[in-house]
């Protein structure tokens, strides 16, 4: 199983990934985006159904990783082209939350070819004002958990299960804070925080919400949560 990562990912979280039977996978810069988030996996790739999206520059600069994931998974991978840049919006194009049969993030600027596969496959789209998305996001199968209020109303309105929590208590150097999706990553039925979700405002609520929908909680470190671009997890059944 790859757990796919921020290559700046604390020590003290990629050894408990190892011990705990992951293979961390750390992935390289892309130029293009802003240094601090230039290798959080959640601005690089998007998985939606059987489908890896990662842009067309992005592949030449970390084939190999990406070559691995592919093996590992049996993905099929689409190669984006839209333009990329270091500010927001055009960072944007892959942070999108695909749960159920919905892609919720700030639709008008998801990437072309993300588009037309959702149309093809009749997948909802979900415009939110967040740009950071799956950044924001928790998944849980067809329940979130999320701090941003325009997400927590889309997906209620899509019929999933929402938990609104505080903003803050997430660390991503030099930026005021970070968020909890990027914090966390999910494989099969647990939770895996960067950090101890512990030191979170409503960590006890975050909790009790992940275990009424079937899911343990994993903190990976005693230090403070950090957003490393979400956490994400492969193998040939998901």
């Amino acid at each position: 199983m790859l757990a796919v990562i921020d290559h700046r990912l604390p020590l003290s979280c990629r050894a408990r990934l190892s011990a705990l039977g992951f293979t961390p996978l750390p992935l390289p810069p892309f130029p293009r985006l802003s240094e601090p988030v230039a290798s959080h996996p959640d601005m690089l790739l998007l998985r939606v159904g059987d489908t890896l999206f990662c842009h067309r520059d992005y592949y030449a600069i970390a084939k190999n990783e990406i070559d691995q994931i592919l093996h590992v998974s049996g993905l099929s991978l689409c190669l984006t082209e839209d333009h990329t840049g270091e500010t927001y919006p055009e960072d944007i194009a892959l942070n999108f939350v695909f749960t159920g049969n919905c892609l919720l993030g700030k639709t008008e600027f998801l990437a072309r070819k993300v588009k037309e596969y959702a149309e093809t496959h009749r997948i909802s789209l979900l415009s939110v004002n967040q740009g950071y998305a799956k950044c924001s996001t928790v998944v849980l199968g067809g329940a979130i958990i999320t701090a941003d209020t325009g997400i927590e109303a889309a997906a209620k309105g899509a019929g999933l299960d929402t938990l609104l929590v505080a903003s803050g208590g997430v660390t991503l150097p030099p930026y005021p804070y970070g968020f909890l999706g990027g914090a966390s990553g999910v494989c099969g039925k647990t939770v895996f925080f960067c950090g101890n979700l512990k030191g979170h405002a409503d960590g006890k609520a975050i909790e009790a919400f992940c275990q009424k929908h079937g899911y343990a909680v994993v903190s990976l470190s005693d230090e403070p949560l950090f957003d490393a671009g979400t956490l994400l997890f492969f193998n040939k059944n998901g």
